[in-house]
């Protein structure tokens, strides 16, 4: 049963904590532009439990870990709300925790933290950006697939029997398959701050997906790449009065450089966060790995841009 929290008291008290933990830390900054206890929740545990998740995916670390480093770690401690001289919740606390959130719940701290971001100006709307990246499974596919010359991009009984029965083959290139989930999503273009994400299975192509990530109506224009180049998507852009700078299959490369930047972003889900492989087995929990991600990067980058005045660092980006 939760209870309510005293916040970080104890007879070492918050003086130890502002000792050891330097200002310009990114766990101080993170605090500093968002307060998860404002999210609809009276009570502080569910925040503590949930920072503790949000650190797991800031630093692609396991339940059995973050259990240890919010003991040891002053910084970790103090991030999740803890008195220095408490124990950490038990790590089977914290996975029982996320799945009677569920998917949904993780959507809606997702969709809050955008909110909180367009709340603080940082989120312009000039023009969003839309594109898919893939996620491989938590599956040995030599071990389950059987044929090396099939098509992988339908269904295959040889992948019958592994553990993660949602997963299906995809391509990222025409030759280049792979066994998995996708991630789409629609990122502002100005402040990269990622404003819709969805996650499915590997099959799922990217043109069926768009109007899922494609902002409500908020964004002034919105640019993808060729795969999105489908009559149906120019025309329902045109009837919303939206900017269509979707990539035409006849158009030169470079007509739209800013097409290119969610790659970056994808990037760093991938590279420092561990996207490009599932933490776990099924669409549901695949789903809160997809929202965690996107979480994580848009606190980042939320922090980042209050260090420094929108205006700058638009012109900044501008720049380069």
């Amino acid at each position: 049963m939760y209870h309510e929290r005293d916040g970080q008291k104890s007879f070492w008290g918050n003086p130890l904590y502002e000792r050891i933990i330097p200002s310009d830390h990114i766990l101080r900054k993170l605090d500093e532009v968002i307060d998860f206890k404002d999210n609809g929740r009276p009570c502080h545990e569910p925040a503590m439990l949930f920072k503790m998740i949000f650190l797991q995916f800031m630093y692609d670390i396991s339940d059995r870990e973050i259990e240890e480093q919010v003991r040891y770690n002053m910084a970790y401690k103090w991030f999740v709300g803890m008195s220095a001289d408490e124990h950490s919740p038990d790590h089977s606390t914290l996975s029982v925790f996320r799945e009677r959130l569920g998917a949904e719940r993780f959507q809606k701290i997702f969709n809050w933290v955008v909110e909180e971001a367009r709340a603080k100006g940082f989120v312009n709307e000039r023009l969003h950006v839309i594109d898919s990246t893939h996620t491989l499974a938590k599956v040995d596919t030599i071990k389950f697939g059987r044929s090396k010359n099939r098509d992988r991009g339908k269904d295959d009984d040889d992948m019958k029997g592994h553990p993660d029965q949602d997963a299906r083959w995809g391509f990222k290139k025409k030759d280049k398959p792979f066994f998995g989930y996708k991630m789409h999503a629609g990122m502002d273009a100005d402040s990269e701050i990622i404003t819709k994400a969805e996650v499915t299975p590997g099959n799922r192509h990217d043109n069926q997906e768009f109007f899922n990530v494609a902002e409500d109506g908020k964004a002034g224009g919105i640019t993808a790449d060729k795969a999105y180049d489908a009559h149906l998507n120019h025309y329902l852009l045109a009837k919303d009065g939206k900017r269509d700078l979707i990539y035409r299959r006849d158009w030169n490369i470079g007509k739209v450089r800013e097409r290119s930047w969610i790659e970056r972003k994808f990037s760093e889900c991938k590279g420092r966060h561990e996207l490009r492989s599932a933490r776990y087995w099924g669409l549901i929990k695949l789903k809160i790995q997809g929202y965690m991600t996107a979480i994580v990067v848009n606190l980042k980058q939320m922090a980042r841009l209050a260090a420094a005045p929108p205006k700058n660092w638009l012109a900044c980006r501008a720049v380069h």
